[in-house]
């Protein structure tokens, strides 16, 4: 599969953790600079908002998910070092498995608390705007709290501010359960319905960076 690898390409990185089922240490998105017939490929490194291109650590444990015309192409791979060529970065890894072809994309889910407001679907509510809060965010849903009882599967609209920029995201909202801990009284699960490209894009990127702040 590594022959549909192109330059160019967007490819999604994770590092797992020692633990047994336990979450990505990090993940990213980064572009594929070339591959090679023997499994090895090169790409740029992530960059981080506050220490620049980071040195990713030499290991196996990685998956990488590449964005090729031909789908999404999911591998185990080992990063093999880090190199500068012309005063610019690269990050070499070897792909350790035959590679998969995947139909849909699991998001990481970044544990943070964001204040957002949003309406609700239905003439009862209508034109009313409702506080909440993030739990926890990904590329094609999140977890929140909020003081409004929410019945499952209504459509919601929901503003987010990401990086200074306005964000609508049309979402269906699920389980509505009681919040025993913080600012509101009900917990649920919201499923993003309507996002362009862009504006995944955008989630995507705005999580990455929260991550790379950190992975320092």
């Amino acid at each position: 599969m590594i022959e549909h690898i192109q330059t160019g390409n967007r490819v999604e990185i994770s590092l797992s953790s020692d633990l047994k089922d336990g979450p990505p240490l990090f993940k990213f998105i980064t572009t594929v600079d070339h591959a090679k017939s023997n499994n090895m490929v090169a790409v740029l490194p992530p960059i981080s908002p506050t220490a620049g291109d980071l040195r990713l650590p030499t290991r196996s444990g990685y998956e990488m998910s590449f964005f090729t015309k031909s789908g999404i192409l999911v591998f185990e791979a080992k990063c093999v070092g880090n190199e500068v060529v012309d005063g610019e970065r690269f990050t070499h890894f070897v792909l350790t498995s035959k590679g998969k072809k995947v139909q849909q994309r699991d998001f990481f889910r970044l544990p943070i608390g964001m204040d957002f407001t949003f309406t609700v679907a239905g003439e009862e509510l209508e034109g009313q705007v409702f506080k909440g809060k993030t739990r926890d965010l990904s590329g094609n849903g999140m977890s929140f709290t909020a003081d409004l009882k929410i019945p499952d599967n209504t459509e919601a609209y929901i503003s987010f501010i990401f990086d200074g920029e306005y964000v609508l995201i049309v979402a269906k909202v699920f389980g509505g359960k009681p919040n025993d801990a913080g600012l509101y009284n009900f917990a649920y699960r919201a499923r993003f319905t309507a996002l362009t490209d862009r504006e995944q894009e955008k989630i995507i990127r705005f999580i990455n960076k929260k991550q790379l702040t950190s992975f320092r």
